[in-house]
């Protein structure tokens, strides 16, 4: 076996670790806006659509009461006539406004239920995406280290011998107490 490594492009190292570099922050920009886009979704359903029905309701309500006084009216306008005037067209209206606060307690109804079924999906993507998470701040972020810490190692075995031995800090000399010498004996 060689004591000796073939290192042919130190630059495919630093690209590699530019490209985790880049995953990671892409990765945890989506991940981020998947879960904000799921809870602005979650929040859509259950705040604001269901305030538009229930105004909606409330809306139908008022218009019931109006319908149902013109209906009243077009009764009595009918009897003094001798029941001459039709009062169908304003069952009609009374009718439809029926089955729109109908139709309205039927979506009140199923927002609440749904509303839990979200609630509770929510929470699952929060917590399986918790370990997405820990592996884009954890894992991907010590490769980055490992790589940098490789391209550094591999640059200084590079360089030149006489320039690595100009770094390298001196010996510690027997005058400052140290036991070197010591050591080195058996």
């Amino acid at each position: 076996m060689s004591d000796q490594i073939d290192v042919r492009n130190l630059e495919a190292i630093r690209d590699a670790r530019a490209a985790v570099m880049e995953y990671r922050e892409v990765a945890r920009g989506a991940l981020g806006e998947a879960i904000a886009e799921a809870d602005r979704s979650v929040r859509f359903i259950t705040g604001e659509l269901r305030s538009r029905w229930e105004q909606e309701r409330r809306r139908q309500e008022r218009l019931l009461n109006h319908l149902k006084s013109e209906l009243a009216r077009a009764e009595l306008q009918s009897q003094g006539q001798g029941g001459m005037v039709s009062t169908r067209e304003e069952r009609a209206k009374v009718d439809r406004c029926q089955r729109a606060i109908h139709e309205a307690d039927r979506k009140i109804a199923r927002i609440r239920q749904w509303s839990v079924v979200l609630e509770r999906e929510l929470g699952m993507l929060r917590g399986q995406t918790q370990g997405l998470g820990r592996m884009l701040d954890g894992d991907l972020k010590r490769a980055e280290a490992e790589l940098a810490l490789a391209v550094g190692r591999l640059e200084e075995y590079l360089r030149p011998a006489d320039a690595r031995h100009e770094t390298r800090p001196e010996p510690a000399s027997p005058a400052d107490g140290s036991n070197a010498a010591q050591e080195s004996d058996p």
